[in-house]
This record gives C-alpha cells, structure tokens and sequence, in this order.
C-alpha cells in the first residue's frame, strides 16, 4: 500500500488521506508519473513531456495560492520589504517537493515588486528536452493562471512582476517566464 510522508512531523499516512492523522497538517499531493520504457516511442515520449508539464502546472497553482494567500501582511508603503518576508518563509522549507518531478529550491524577492521562484524538474536532462519548446507550452498556461486565479488578484492590482525560473537536474538553467502587470493585466 502507498503511504504519504507528513512533511511536517515525518509520519506515514495512508496515500489517500488529505491530512496528516498525528499533526493534522495537510499532506502533500500525490501525483502519478508514466515512465517512458522506450526513449526512441515518440508516443510515449511526448506523454513524458505532458506529464512534465502537467506537475510543473500543479507548482505554478500551488506557489500561485500560497504566495496570494500572503498579500494579507502587506501595508501599501512596504509592498518590497514584505515580499523578502514571504520568500524567507517560504525558503524556510526549501528546498521542497512540490511533486514526483519538480522542486523549489528557494524564492527571491527583488527591488520593484518581483518575486521569483526557482524550480528544478528533477529528472529532466536539457540534453534530451526541447526548453524553448517546454517554455512556449508554459507561458501561456502561466499567464492564465496570473490572469485568472482569484488567489492572485491582490498582487495583480499592486502589480507585482512574477518570474519562474527552471533548471534541469544538473542545476543548468533551461528557461524562465516573466509577467509583468502589462502581460496579465
């Protein structure tokens, strides 16, 4: 039987489970990934590359609400100095699993209202994937999820400027997308 590792106190719960039944903490997302038997079945390797793109999404959803949800500690006059808090909170458990394929290594936070979020996909090698490709796949995705989520709404209207940025397993930068209050407003 899967079991689910609390990320919080280390206990193992059933992989169904929503919370953590010792602490109570919520657990994190379990996300099924199909292994590519054969590198050479095109099928099969553009099934990989979707369900790549489909836990980098998942990421991008989970940063999107944790980092809205923090828009309520902000006071108008300090919006940059508030944003180096939350990118030290959330340091504070980086780096983390967001799933099976991608971690956060840390946030950063910059002068002009940025926040960036660095990500490595663990088991992608820029040597085998197309990053310009996997780039022209996300931004739009990306920006629909800043255009949209409701959780994002109070950085859009102080238009912050949003930045993911992806290495490969080696730590080599693969790409970056940039939103700025112009691209999803």
């Amino acid at each position: 039987m899967e079991k689910s590792t609390c990320s919080n106190c280390g206990k193992e719960n059933p992989v169904n489970y929503k919370y953590c039944f010792e602490c109570g903490y919520e657990l994190p997302k379990i996300i099924s990934v199909e292994v590519v038997a054969n590198e050479k079945d095109n099928h099969s390797a553009k099934n990989k590359k979707i369900s790549v793109l489909g836990m980098i999404l998942f990421v991008i959803a989970f940063l999107t609400f944790f980092f809205g949800a923090q828009y309520f500690f902000f006071s108008p006059g300090n919006i940059d100095k508030n944003l180096l808090k939350i990118a030290s909170q959330l340091n504070e458990s980086c780096p983390m699993m967001a799933d099976s394929e991608t971690r956060l290594d840390n946030a950063m936070a910059f002068e002009n209202k940025v926040f960036q979020y660095n990500y490595t996909l663990i088991n992608v090698d820029i040597n085998e994937a197309n990053p310009n490709e996997m780039k022209k796949i996300l931004t739009p995705q990306i920006t629909n999820i800043v255009k949209t989520s409701p959780d994002m709404k109070s950085m859009r209207d102080i238009g912050v400027t949003f930045k993911y940025s992806y290495k490969d397993k080696n730590g080599i930068f693969m790409f970056d997308v940039t939103l700025g209050p112009g691209q999803y407003q």
